[in-house]
């Protein structure tokens, strides 16, 4: 619900101080933090860091093109506030997902998809609970323990067709 309102204050903030561009900053990044704060990382900080670089770099890119422009632009076309707005949308998005996977988490099935960000966790560091590197061990040897079962499994059964 918090991340919900600060998300929330962040489009009424811009819609109502758009031509304030210095206060809006100031609120933007206040905002930011907060929102920051409920789920704090370094993983929230690379999101954050995502959405202040490259929505901005979007929008200049519309802007360059024609497809729109603002009232009050102060570099490249954009506001001075815009970077700040964006990456606080970025943190909401990213707590909205993590509370989505909390409350489906235990409705779904395993899922048989290949971890696909793991190659990527030492871009960012782990971060995780200690819980979890448990839980990520013991399912490791889990598959391991299976693989060797296999192959004594495949070496019983050369043995007996060579005999």
């Amino acid at each position: 619900m918090v991340n919900a309102t600060l998300g929330l204050a962040t489009l009424l903030l811009t819609s109502v101080l758009w031509r304030y561009p210095v206060a809006l900053t100031s609120l933007s990044i206040l905002t930011g933090a907060a929102i920051y704060a409920l789920r704090p990382s370094r993983t929230s900080l690379c999101v954050y860091a995502t959405g202040f670089v490259f929505g901005p770099l979007a929008e200049g890119l519309a802007i360059q093109t024609g497809a729109w422009e603002y009232a009050s632009p102060s570099v490249l076309g954009i506001p001075l506030w815009l970077p700040f707005v964006w990456g606080n949308a970025a943190l909401f998005i990213q707590n909205t997902a993590d509370l989505g996977k909390a409350i489906f988490a235990n409705n779904a099935a395993p899922s048989t998809a290949p971890d696909v960000v793991a190659p990527f966790a030492h871009l960012v560091g782990d971060d995780a609970p200690a819980h979890e590197h448990t839980e990520d061990d013991a399912a490791e040897a889990d598959r391991e323990h299976g693989l060797e079962r296999r192959g004594d499994h495949d070496r019983a059964e050369q043995h007996v067709r060579g005999a």
